[in-house]
């Protein structure tokens, strides 16, 4: 079955049943309000317990269960994927055959995910961060790390276990030696604390070093045009560290390439969101097997139904896997991997991270509540602002998604005051619409 049959099977019962699902995800937060009360979880002992815990859940998947029918040949809607039996599967593409033009509408603007082969082939970190090991495998080489960029100040990630995990990591910072000098006392004395090194700026400090290229597949790229490369990062850990389940900023896509190691990635697809949380609809599982590996099958009644429509890969080195908008995604290192990540927005997923953005808001102003400028949502907004400006002002719009950006930026500032938490205001507000209006009366009149 391939990337469109696949959606237009999942299309139709699924949009339905999201919409009923989220409707009884908001009768489950207000049971959750009331079993809990002034103690949180601990008022969760008795219903768990006693059963209604139980009964919550099956609630809750109910009408999932009811979609999953046999289509008019006798086939199953969609390929079961119980415990055992295979996941869907991503597809694979070289670099030698895959045009831009069909990354483009394959993958981004189908927003499906891909693995292609080849593009770090000819990078100076392919060979100078990595070396062979005394038992013969392919490592990060954290000496050689450690000697260029020893003081670099990068965040890390503490596991207690190895593999997938129902606490969550805890985070810390470290410079590049003292990983080093980590990583080796690992080696050395088999300790079971994992330490995770993430989200290394490493354009940010070396921006002339030559380490890598960016794909030409990844180049429209307004996120860290905007932000001077603040969205592209390096990870290095140990064989068992891992990522919690997660989607990406602003819903933007991203893309990862192992230099070293392989990696287990597990991808959800966006309709099955809704699945990923607990029964009471507020809290996301920290992977997608909580419910089996964590003893949560009644917290986590929507996982076994995500496992069945999940996707699955391994990751080999020398990999790009290309991570669409939207997609919830959890990974773990069966190797030691050394990988470079970047985030990305532009035209064809931009829409996504405005109505992610205007959700947020809208249900603030339900609740009753405002945005201050130190908030989340307000950062969300400043920098996707910050986004959209940039692009328009450098001229990288595609005529295709003027549009798209024209709307979201009328919807942004008349729906919802966009402006007050924009540097400066109104006055920078209609700057941008002036650029904006004159860039597509040029396209049009040429």
């Amino acid at each position: 079955m391939d990337a469109s049959d696949q959606d237009g099977k999942r299309g139709y019962p699924w949009n339905v049943t999201a919409q009923n699902s989220r409707r009884r995800q908001q009768v489950g937060r207000l049971i959750h309000s009331i079993w809990t009360g002034d103690c949180g979880d601990a008022g969760l002992a008795a219903p768990y317990f006693d059963g209604r815990l139980d009964l919550l859940g099956l609630y809750q998947t109910f009408l999932v269960d009811q979609v999953l029918v046999d289509d008019d040949e006798g086939n199953n809607c969609f390929t079961f994927n119980e415990e055992g039996k295979a996941y869907f599967e991503v597809e694979r593409e070289h670099c030698s055959t895959l045009t831009y033009e069909q990354f483009e509408q394959s993958y981004m603007r189908a927003n499906q995910p891909v693995v292609i082969q080849g593009l770090a082939r000819d990078w100076k970190a392919s060979s100078d961060w990595v070396h062979q090991a005394s038992d013969g495998t392919v490592e990060p080489n954290l000496l050689y790390l450690q000697q260029h960029f020893g003081n670099d100040l990068v965040d890390v990630f503490e596991q207690s276990q190895a593999g997938f995990s129902a606490s969550r990591p805890i985070r810390r910072k470290m410079t590049i030696t003292e990983y080093a000098r980590w990583w080796e006392q690992h080696r050395v004395a088999g300790e079971t604390q994992l330490i995770y090194m993430k989200d290394w700026k490493f354009l940010i400090s070396h921006p002339k070093c030559g380490a890598y290229q960016c794909p030409h597949y990844f180049q429209e790229d307004w996120l860290n045009m905007a932000t001077k490369n603040a969205y592209s990062f390096c990870y290095v850990g140990p064989r068992g560290t891992s990522t919690v389940l997660h989607a990406d900023v602003l819903l933007s896509f991203s893309w990862s390439t192992n230099v070293c190691g392989r990696k287990k990635w597990f991808l959800v697809p966006p309709e099955l969101t809704f699945l990923l949380y607990d029964c009471f609809g507020t809290k996301l599982a920290t992977h997608l097997h909580s419910d089996v590996h964590d003893g949560m099958s009644c917290r986590f009644p929507g996982l076994r139904v995500a496992r069945k429509h999940a996707y699955m890969l391994i990751q080999e080195a020398g990999e790009t896997i290309f991570v669409p908008s939207k997609w919830f995604h959890t990974v773990q290192n069966l190797d030691a991997c050394l990988s470079i990540n970047h985030n990305w927005l532009n035209g064809a997923n931009i829409q996504n991270s405005y109505e992610n953005f205007e959700k947020e808001v809208l249900a603030l102003q339900s609740a009753g509540e405002d945005l201050s400028d130190c908030s989340p949502v307000a950062a969300d907004a400043k920098l996707l602002w910050s986004v959209i400006a940039t692009a328009i002002s450098s001229g990288s719009v595609q005529m295709q998604d003027m549009g798209t950006i024209l709307a979201i930026v009328e919807a942004g500032v008349d729906k919802l005051n966009l402006y007050r938490y924009i540097d400066g205001g109104e006055s920078e507000v209609k700057r941008v619409r002036e650029l904006m209006r004159e860039q597509a009366t040029g396209s049009v009149n040429q």
